[in-house]
């Protein structure tokens, strides 16, 4: 696994936003139920998590590993975010 301020700048921007996207889509899946829109959104998620952990993984294990890092580097990346704004606003 690499550190999370290594990779660049593009690659975290995208794993924080399909990661959202993926949440997002789960949540709405649980509650309401599956249609085309949220299968697509739950498809461009995945495919925007899996495809650079796919590109850059050797063998299968860290094609896997590296899919779940990326779904756990973009939700911390959200929440550093939010930390940051709000730590902003009070400081």
């Amino acid at each position: 696994m690499t550190n999370r301020k290594d990779k660049p700048i593009g690659f975290r921007f995208l794993s924080a936003v399909a990661a959202c996207l993926f949440i997002g889509s789960v949540v709405y899946v649980l509650v309401v139920g599956i249609n085309l829109y949220v299968g697509a959104a739950l498809a461009a998620a995945v495919l925007g998590l899996g495809a650079p952990s796919v590109m850059e993984g050797e063998s299968l294990i860290e094609m896997v590993v590296g899919f779940f890092e990326s779904i756990l580097d973009g939700v911390m990346e959200v929440i550093e975010a939010v930390s940051e704004f709000v730590s902003s606003i009070f400081s």
